[in-house]
């Protein structure tokens, strides 16, 4: 499947496999609701919650550093450089996108290198779920 804004074939699945997923543009970030059948049941399927991702610069970021965060998160393109260094001098939190464990680990030693540190809230259904 092509993404309809940027025309990449790269996708993430935002959460973990059903019928109705969320899939991530690797390129853009763009995200695509999608109707998917597995041949084998869900439940055999591993699952990695997924939740919202926030970070935090735990040192001074450079330009170079902003330019990274927002190289490794998409859903920052829009927002300019100097905005995510600004907050880093202010010390407020930075809302990523949702991510799961998995994605974020394959960034962590990049994300390490430049002082940004990124938690998960995970989601949790609600009781009777």
């Amino acid at each position: 499947m092509k993404c309809e804004k940027c025309g990449s074939e790269g996708w993430d699945v935002v959460d973990a496999p059903a019928s109705l997923e969320t899939w991530r543009c690797k390129s853009c970030g763009f995200e695509a609701h999608v109707h998917v059948h597995y041949d084998e049941p869900l439940g055999q399927l591993p699952k990695d919650p997924a939740g919202a991702a926030f970070g935090r610069w735990l040192s001074r970021p450079s330009l170079d550093d902003a330019r990274i965060v927002q190289r490794l998160f998409p859903h920052l393109s829009g927002v300019g450089p100097a905005s995510l260094m600004r907050k880093g001098f202010e010390g407020k939190e930075i809302e990523l996108g949702i991510y799961n464990e998995h994605e974020l680990l394959s960034m962590k030693t990049e994300l390490e290198s430049i002082g940004f540190k990124v938690r998960i809230d995970q989601y949790k259904p609600p009781d009777g779920a």
